[in-house]
């Protein structure tokens, strides 16, 4: 067993699919040399997952976690008496909710603390006081170098923080055994026959779960009924691919009422898939019309499939789509601009093969899983 051992402190959301917490397993998966062990809140099929892959996981008691000091104090205790069994030399936490829960403990201890932040803020959006804690990481790591400015300017970061190297980015992790191109444009019909999707059309994807974070019922007024007849026209149909429960999400009962209303042939609606990667393949545009983002996952993910992007202008947007010609960036809550770009490519095939074969090529540059576990192991041990 390796002696170079690595302590994650990994709060979990029980969703079915949670981009933050998988990009963070693309890491520890990499971690070759490294021997892990995981703490975590919640019992998850991903749990199983990362003992298969050689971790130590190990699930915190019930209740031990939530709002409260004496709840978070319940919590550190808990950890405490963990790092009694093993030495550890560093620990890498994924969650602003676990680095409440526990920054006490890595102080005491002396541990060097590595924290990923995964989103940003809506414009406009202050970060609040408890976001100081940050000044007590040893790394805070962004997901590009956009992502990593934007945070510099509004964290409430102290003098030295802000004027040092606190900061720094590292690429999400693409799996190209997954997300990788379709063969040709027969291969691409017979996988949207498979999935259930319109052989026809234009298809643009939006993959995320729904919640008012992803805006997708903004985009079903804005975009699929208020522009509904130029979209029609041009055969422009967009697929939803994430979790929709309506019977207990309030916002995607909302979505399926508002969908309902509308000429069936604008939309497909998949639900969540784990498959996800055969949709983008079976695409011709990948759209992310989010709140906000730190980087989109399905933006890096649909262009490794060789797919076009149109998204909002989110944080990262431009620094991967425009800087490598992969895609467009239109303004923050520009339906209209997002709907015209979806029509203009509709008709336009040259553009969407230029743009995707540009994002196949920056996927391989930037998200290359070597290059990625490099730079964590790099900065591992500069701390350790």
């Amino acid at each position: 067993m390796s002696d170079r051992r690595l302590l994650v402190v990994m709060f979990q959301l029980g969703d079915q699919a949670n981009g933050g917490v998988n990009s963070l397993c693309e890491i520890l998966y990499g971690l070759e040399d490294y021997a892990i062990t995981v703490l975590t809140q919640l019992n998850t099929p991903l749990n199983e997952r990362l003992r298969a892959a050689g971790m130590t996981v190990v699930v915190a008691p019930p209740d031990s976690t939530g709002s409260g000091l004496l709840v978070k104090l319940r919590f550190a205790n808990w950890v405490r008496r963990q790092l009694r069994r093993e030495d550890y030399s560093l620990v890498h936490v994924n969650d602003m909710q676990a680095l409440l829960h526990t920054m006490a403990v890595w102080k005491w201890w002396g541990i060097p603390v590595v924290y990923n932040i995964r989103g940003v803020f809506a414009r406009g959006r202050k970060y609040g006081a408890h976001w100081r804690i940050v000044n007590y990481c040893d790394k805070v790591i962004a997901l590009s170098k956009d992502m990593r400015e934007n945070l510099r300017r509004r964290l409430p970061l102290n003098v030295a923080a802000r004027s040092g190297n606190l900061l720094d980015f590292v690429y999400s992790i693409v799996d190209f055994e997954r997300f990788h191109p379709v063969g040709d444009a027969d291969e691409k019909l017979a996988l949207r026959s498979r999935l259930g999707l319109p052989a026809e059309g234009f298809l643009a994807i939006y993959v995320a779960k729904f919640g008012p974070k992803k805006l997708q019922l903004e985009y079903i007024d804005r975009v699929l009924r208020q522009r509904s007849g130029e979209l029609l026209a041009g055969g422009v149909v967009t697929a939803f691919v994430g979790d929709m429960d309506a019977e207990h999400n309030a916002y995607a009962r909302r979505c399926a009422t508002a969908l309902e209303a509308l000429d069936s042939s604008l939309y497909h609606v998949a639900g969540y898939r784990a498959n996800v990667e055969d949709y983008y393949r079976a695409a011709d545009l990948v759209i992310v019309p989010s709140l906000r983002e730190g980087m989109a996952r399905c933006m890096i993910e649909g262009a490794s499939c060789g797919i076009p992007v149109v998204s909002f202008e989110v944080t990262s947007a431009r620094e991967i789509l425009e800087d490598h010609a992969a895609g467009w960036v239109v303004e923050q809550g520009g339906y209209d601009e997002l709907a015209d770009k979806m029509i203009e490519l509709a008709g336009d095939p040259v553009a969407c093969r230029e743009a995707g074969a540009n994002g196949f090529a920056l996927s391989r540059e930037l998200f290359d899983r070597k290059e990625a576990v490099r730079a964590y192991e790099a900065i591992y041990s500069s701390l350790a």
